[in-house]
């Protein structure tokens, strides 16, 4: 179960990181500070996605672990796309061009 909840945990971090930078490109901020602070929010995403790669490999086969995060990714990229997830809806303040 411990690897279910890291991956999930991940996944919510990365649309966060991908998403993000668009609330912070609005300020007229520069490319760098765009780029770090997207690179740092991925980085909480990683600090969860080894560990559950890690001990999700004595639970489950490669198999039934890829199937699960594929699961869990298209489930938070869905409430995301569809705006039901809060926290990637704050985050998306302007349609995508």
């Amino acid at each position: 179960m411990q690897p279910v909840v890291l991956l999930l945990c991940s996944n919510v971090f990365m649309p966060l990181a991908w998403y993000g930078h668009r609330k912070d490109a609005g300020h007229t901020s520069s490319m760098v500070k765009i780029s770090v602070s997207s690179w740092m929010r991925a980085f909480f995403a990683c600090c969860f996605q080894v560990p559950a790669n890690r001990s999700g490999s004595g639970y489950f086969t490669a198999t039934q672990h890829k199937r699960i995060q594929s699961f869990i990714q298209l489930a938070v990229f869905s409430g995301c796309a569809m705006g039901s997830a809060s926290s990637c809806a704050a985050t998306t303040s302007s349609p995508l061009v």
